[in-house]
């Protein structure tokens, strides 16, 4: 059951990121104006930071997706999803009324609590599966006394 919940979750979280990430490439210049009102990114490097952005979605997203090296790029999704939250959490603070970003205009949403709970639905999907994966990984390989 466990692996059931762990794969199920895996490929949900693959897909989504990749969405995320395939979606803001098909609008890169929106995605760039939603990143800029963040106002963390300076503007040289606004177009560097959307790229990676985006290659990082994708790449881990598609990682998940076949199971390459799960638990460290879970981890890392899970980093990235946790740096995206403190970044809405610092906008909603703000007061400004801008556009998430995360799925585009495809699937437009505010800042505000309904996504910062999401983010950190899915930072918590991805620690977990990675400690899971980890424990999975090493439970298979220990010395026989």
């Amino acid at each position: 059951m466990k692996s059931f919940f762990a794969d199920t979750l895996r490929l949900f979280l693959g897909a989504a990121y990749l969405a995320a990430g395939c979606l803001k490439a098909l609008e890169f210049y929106v995605f760039l104006d939603d990143l800029n009102k963040f106002e963390m990114v300076p503007a040289p490097f606004l177009v560097p930071a959307a790229i990676g952005i985006i290659g990082a979605e994708v790449f881990f997203g598609l990682s998940l997706i076949v199971k390459f090296r799960t638990s460290l790029m879970a981890f890392f999704l899970g980093m990235m999803t946790c740096t995206f939250t403190i970044a809405l959490l610092i906008l909603a603070l703000r007061n400004q009324n801008a556009n998430c970003g995360c799925f585009g205009t495809w699937f437009p949403e505010k800042v505000g609590a309904a996504a910062i709970i999401r983010d950190m639905i899915f930072s918590a999907g991805c620690f977990w599966l990675a400690i899971n994966d980890h424990v999975e990984e090493s439970s298979g390989k220990g010395v026989n006394c």
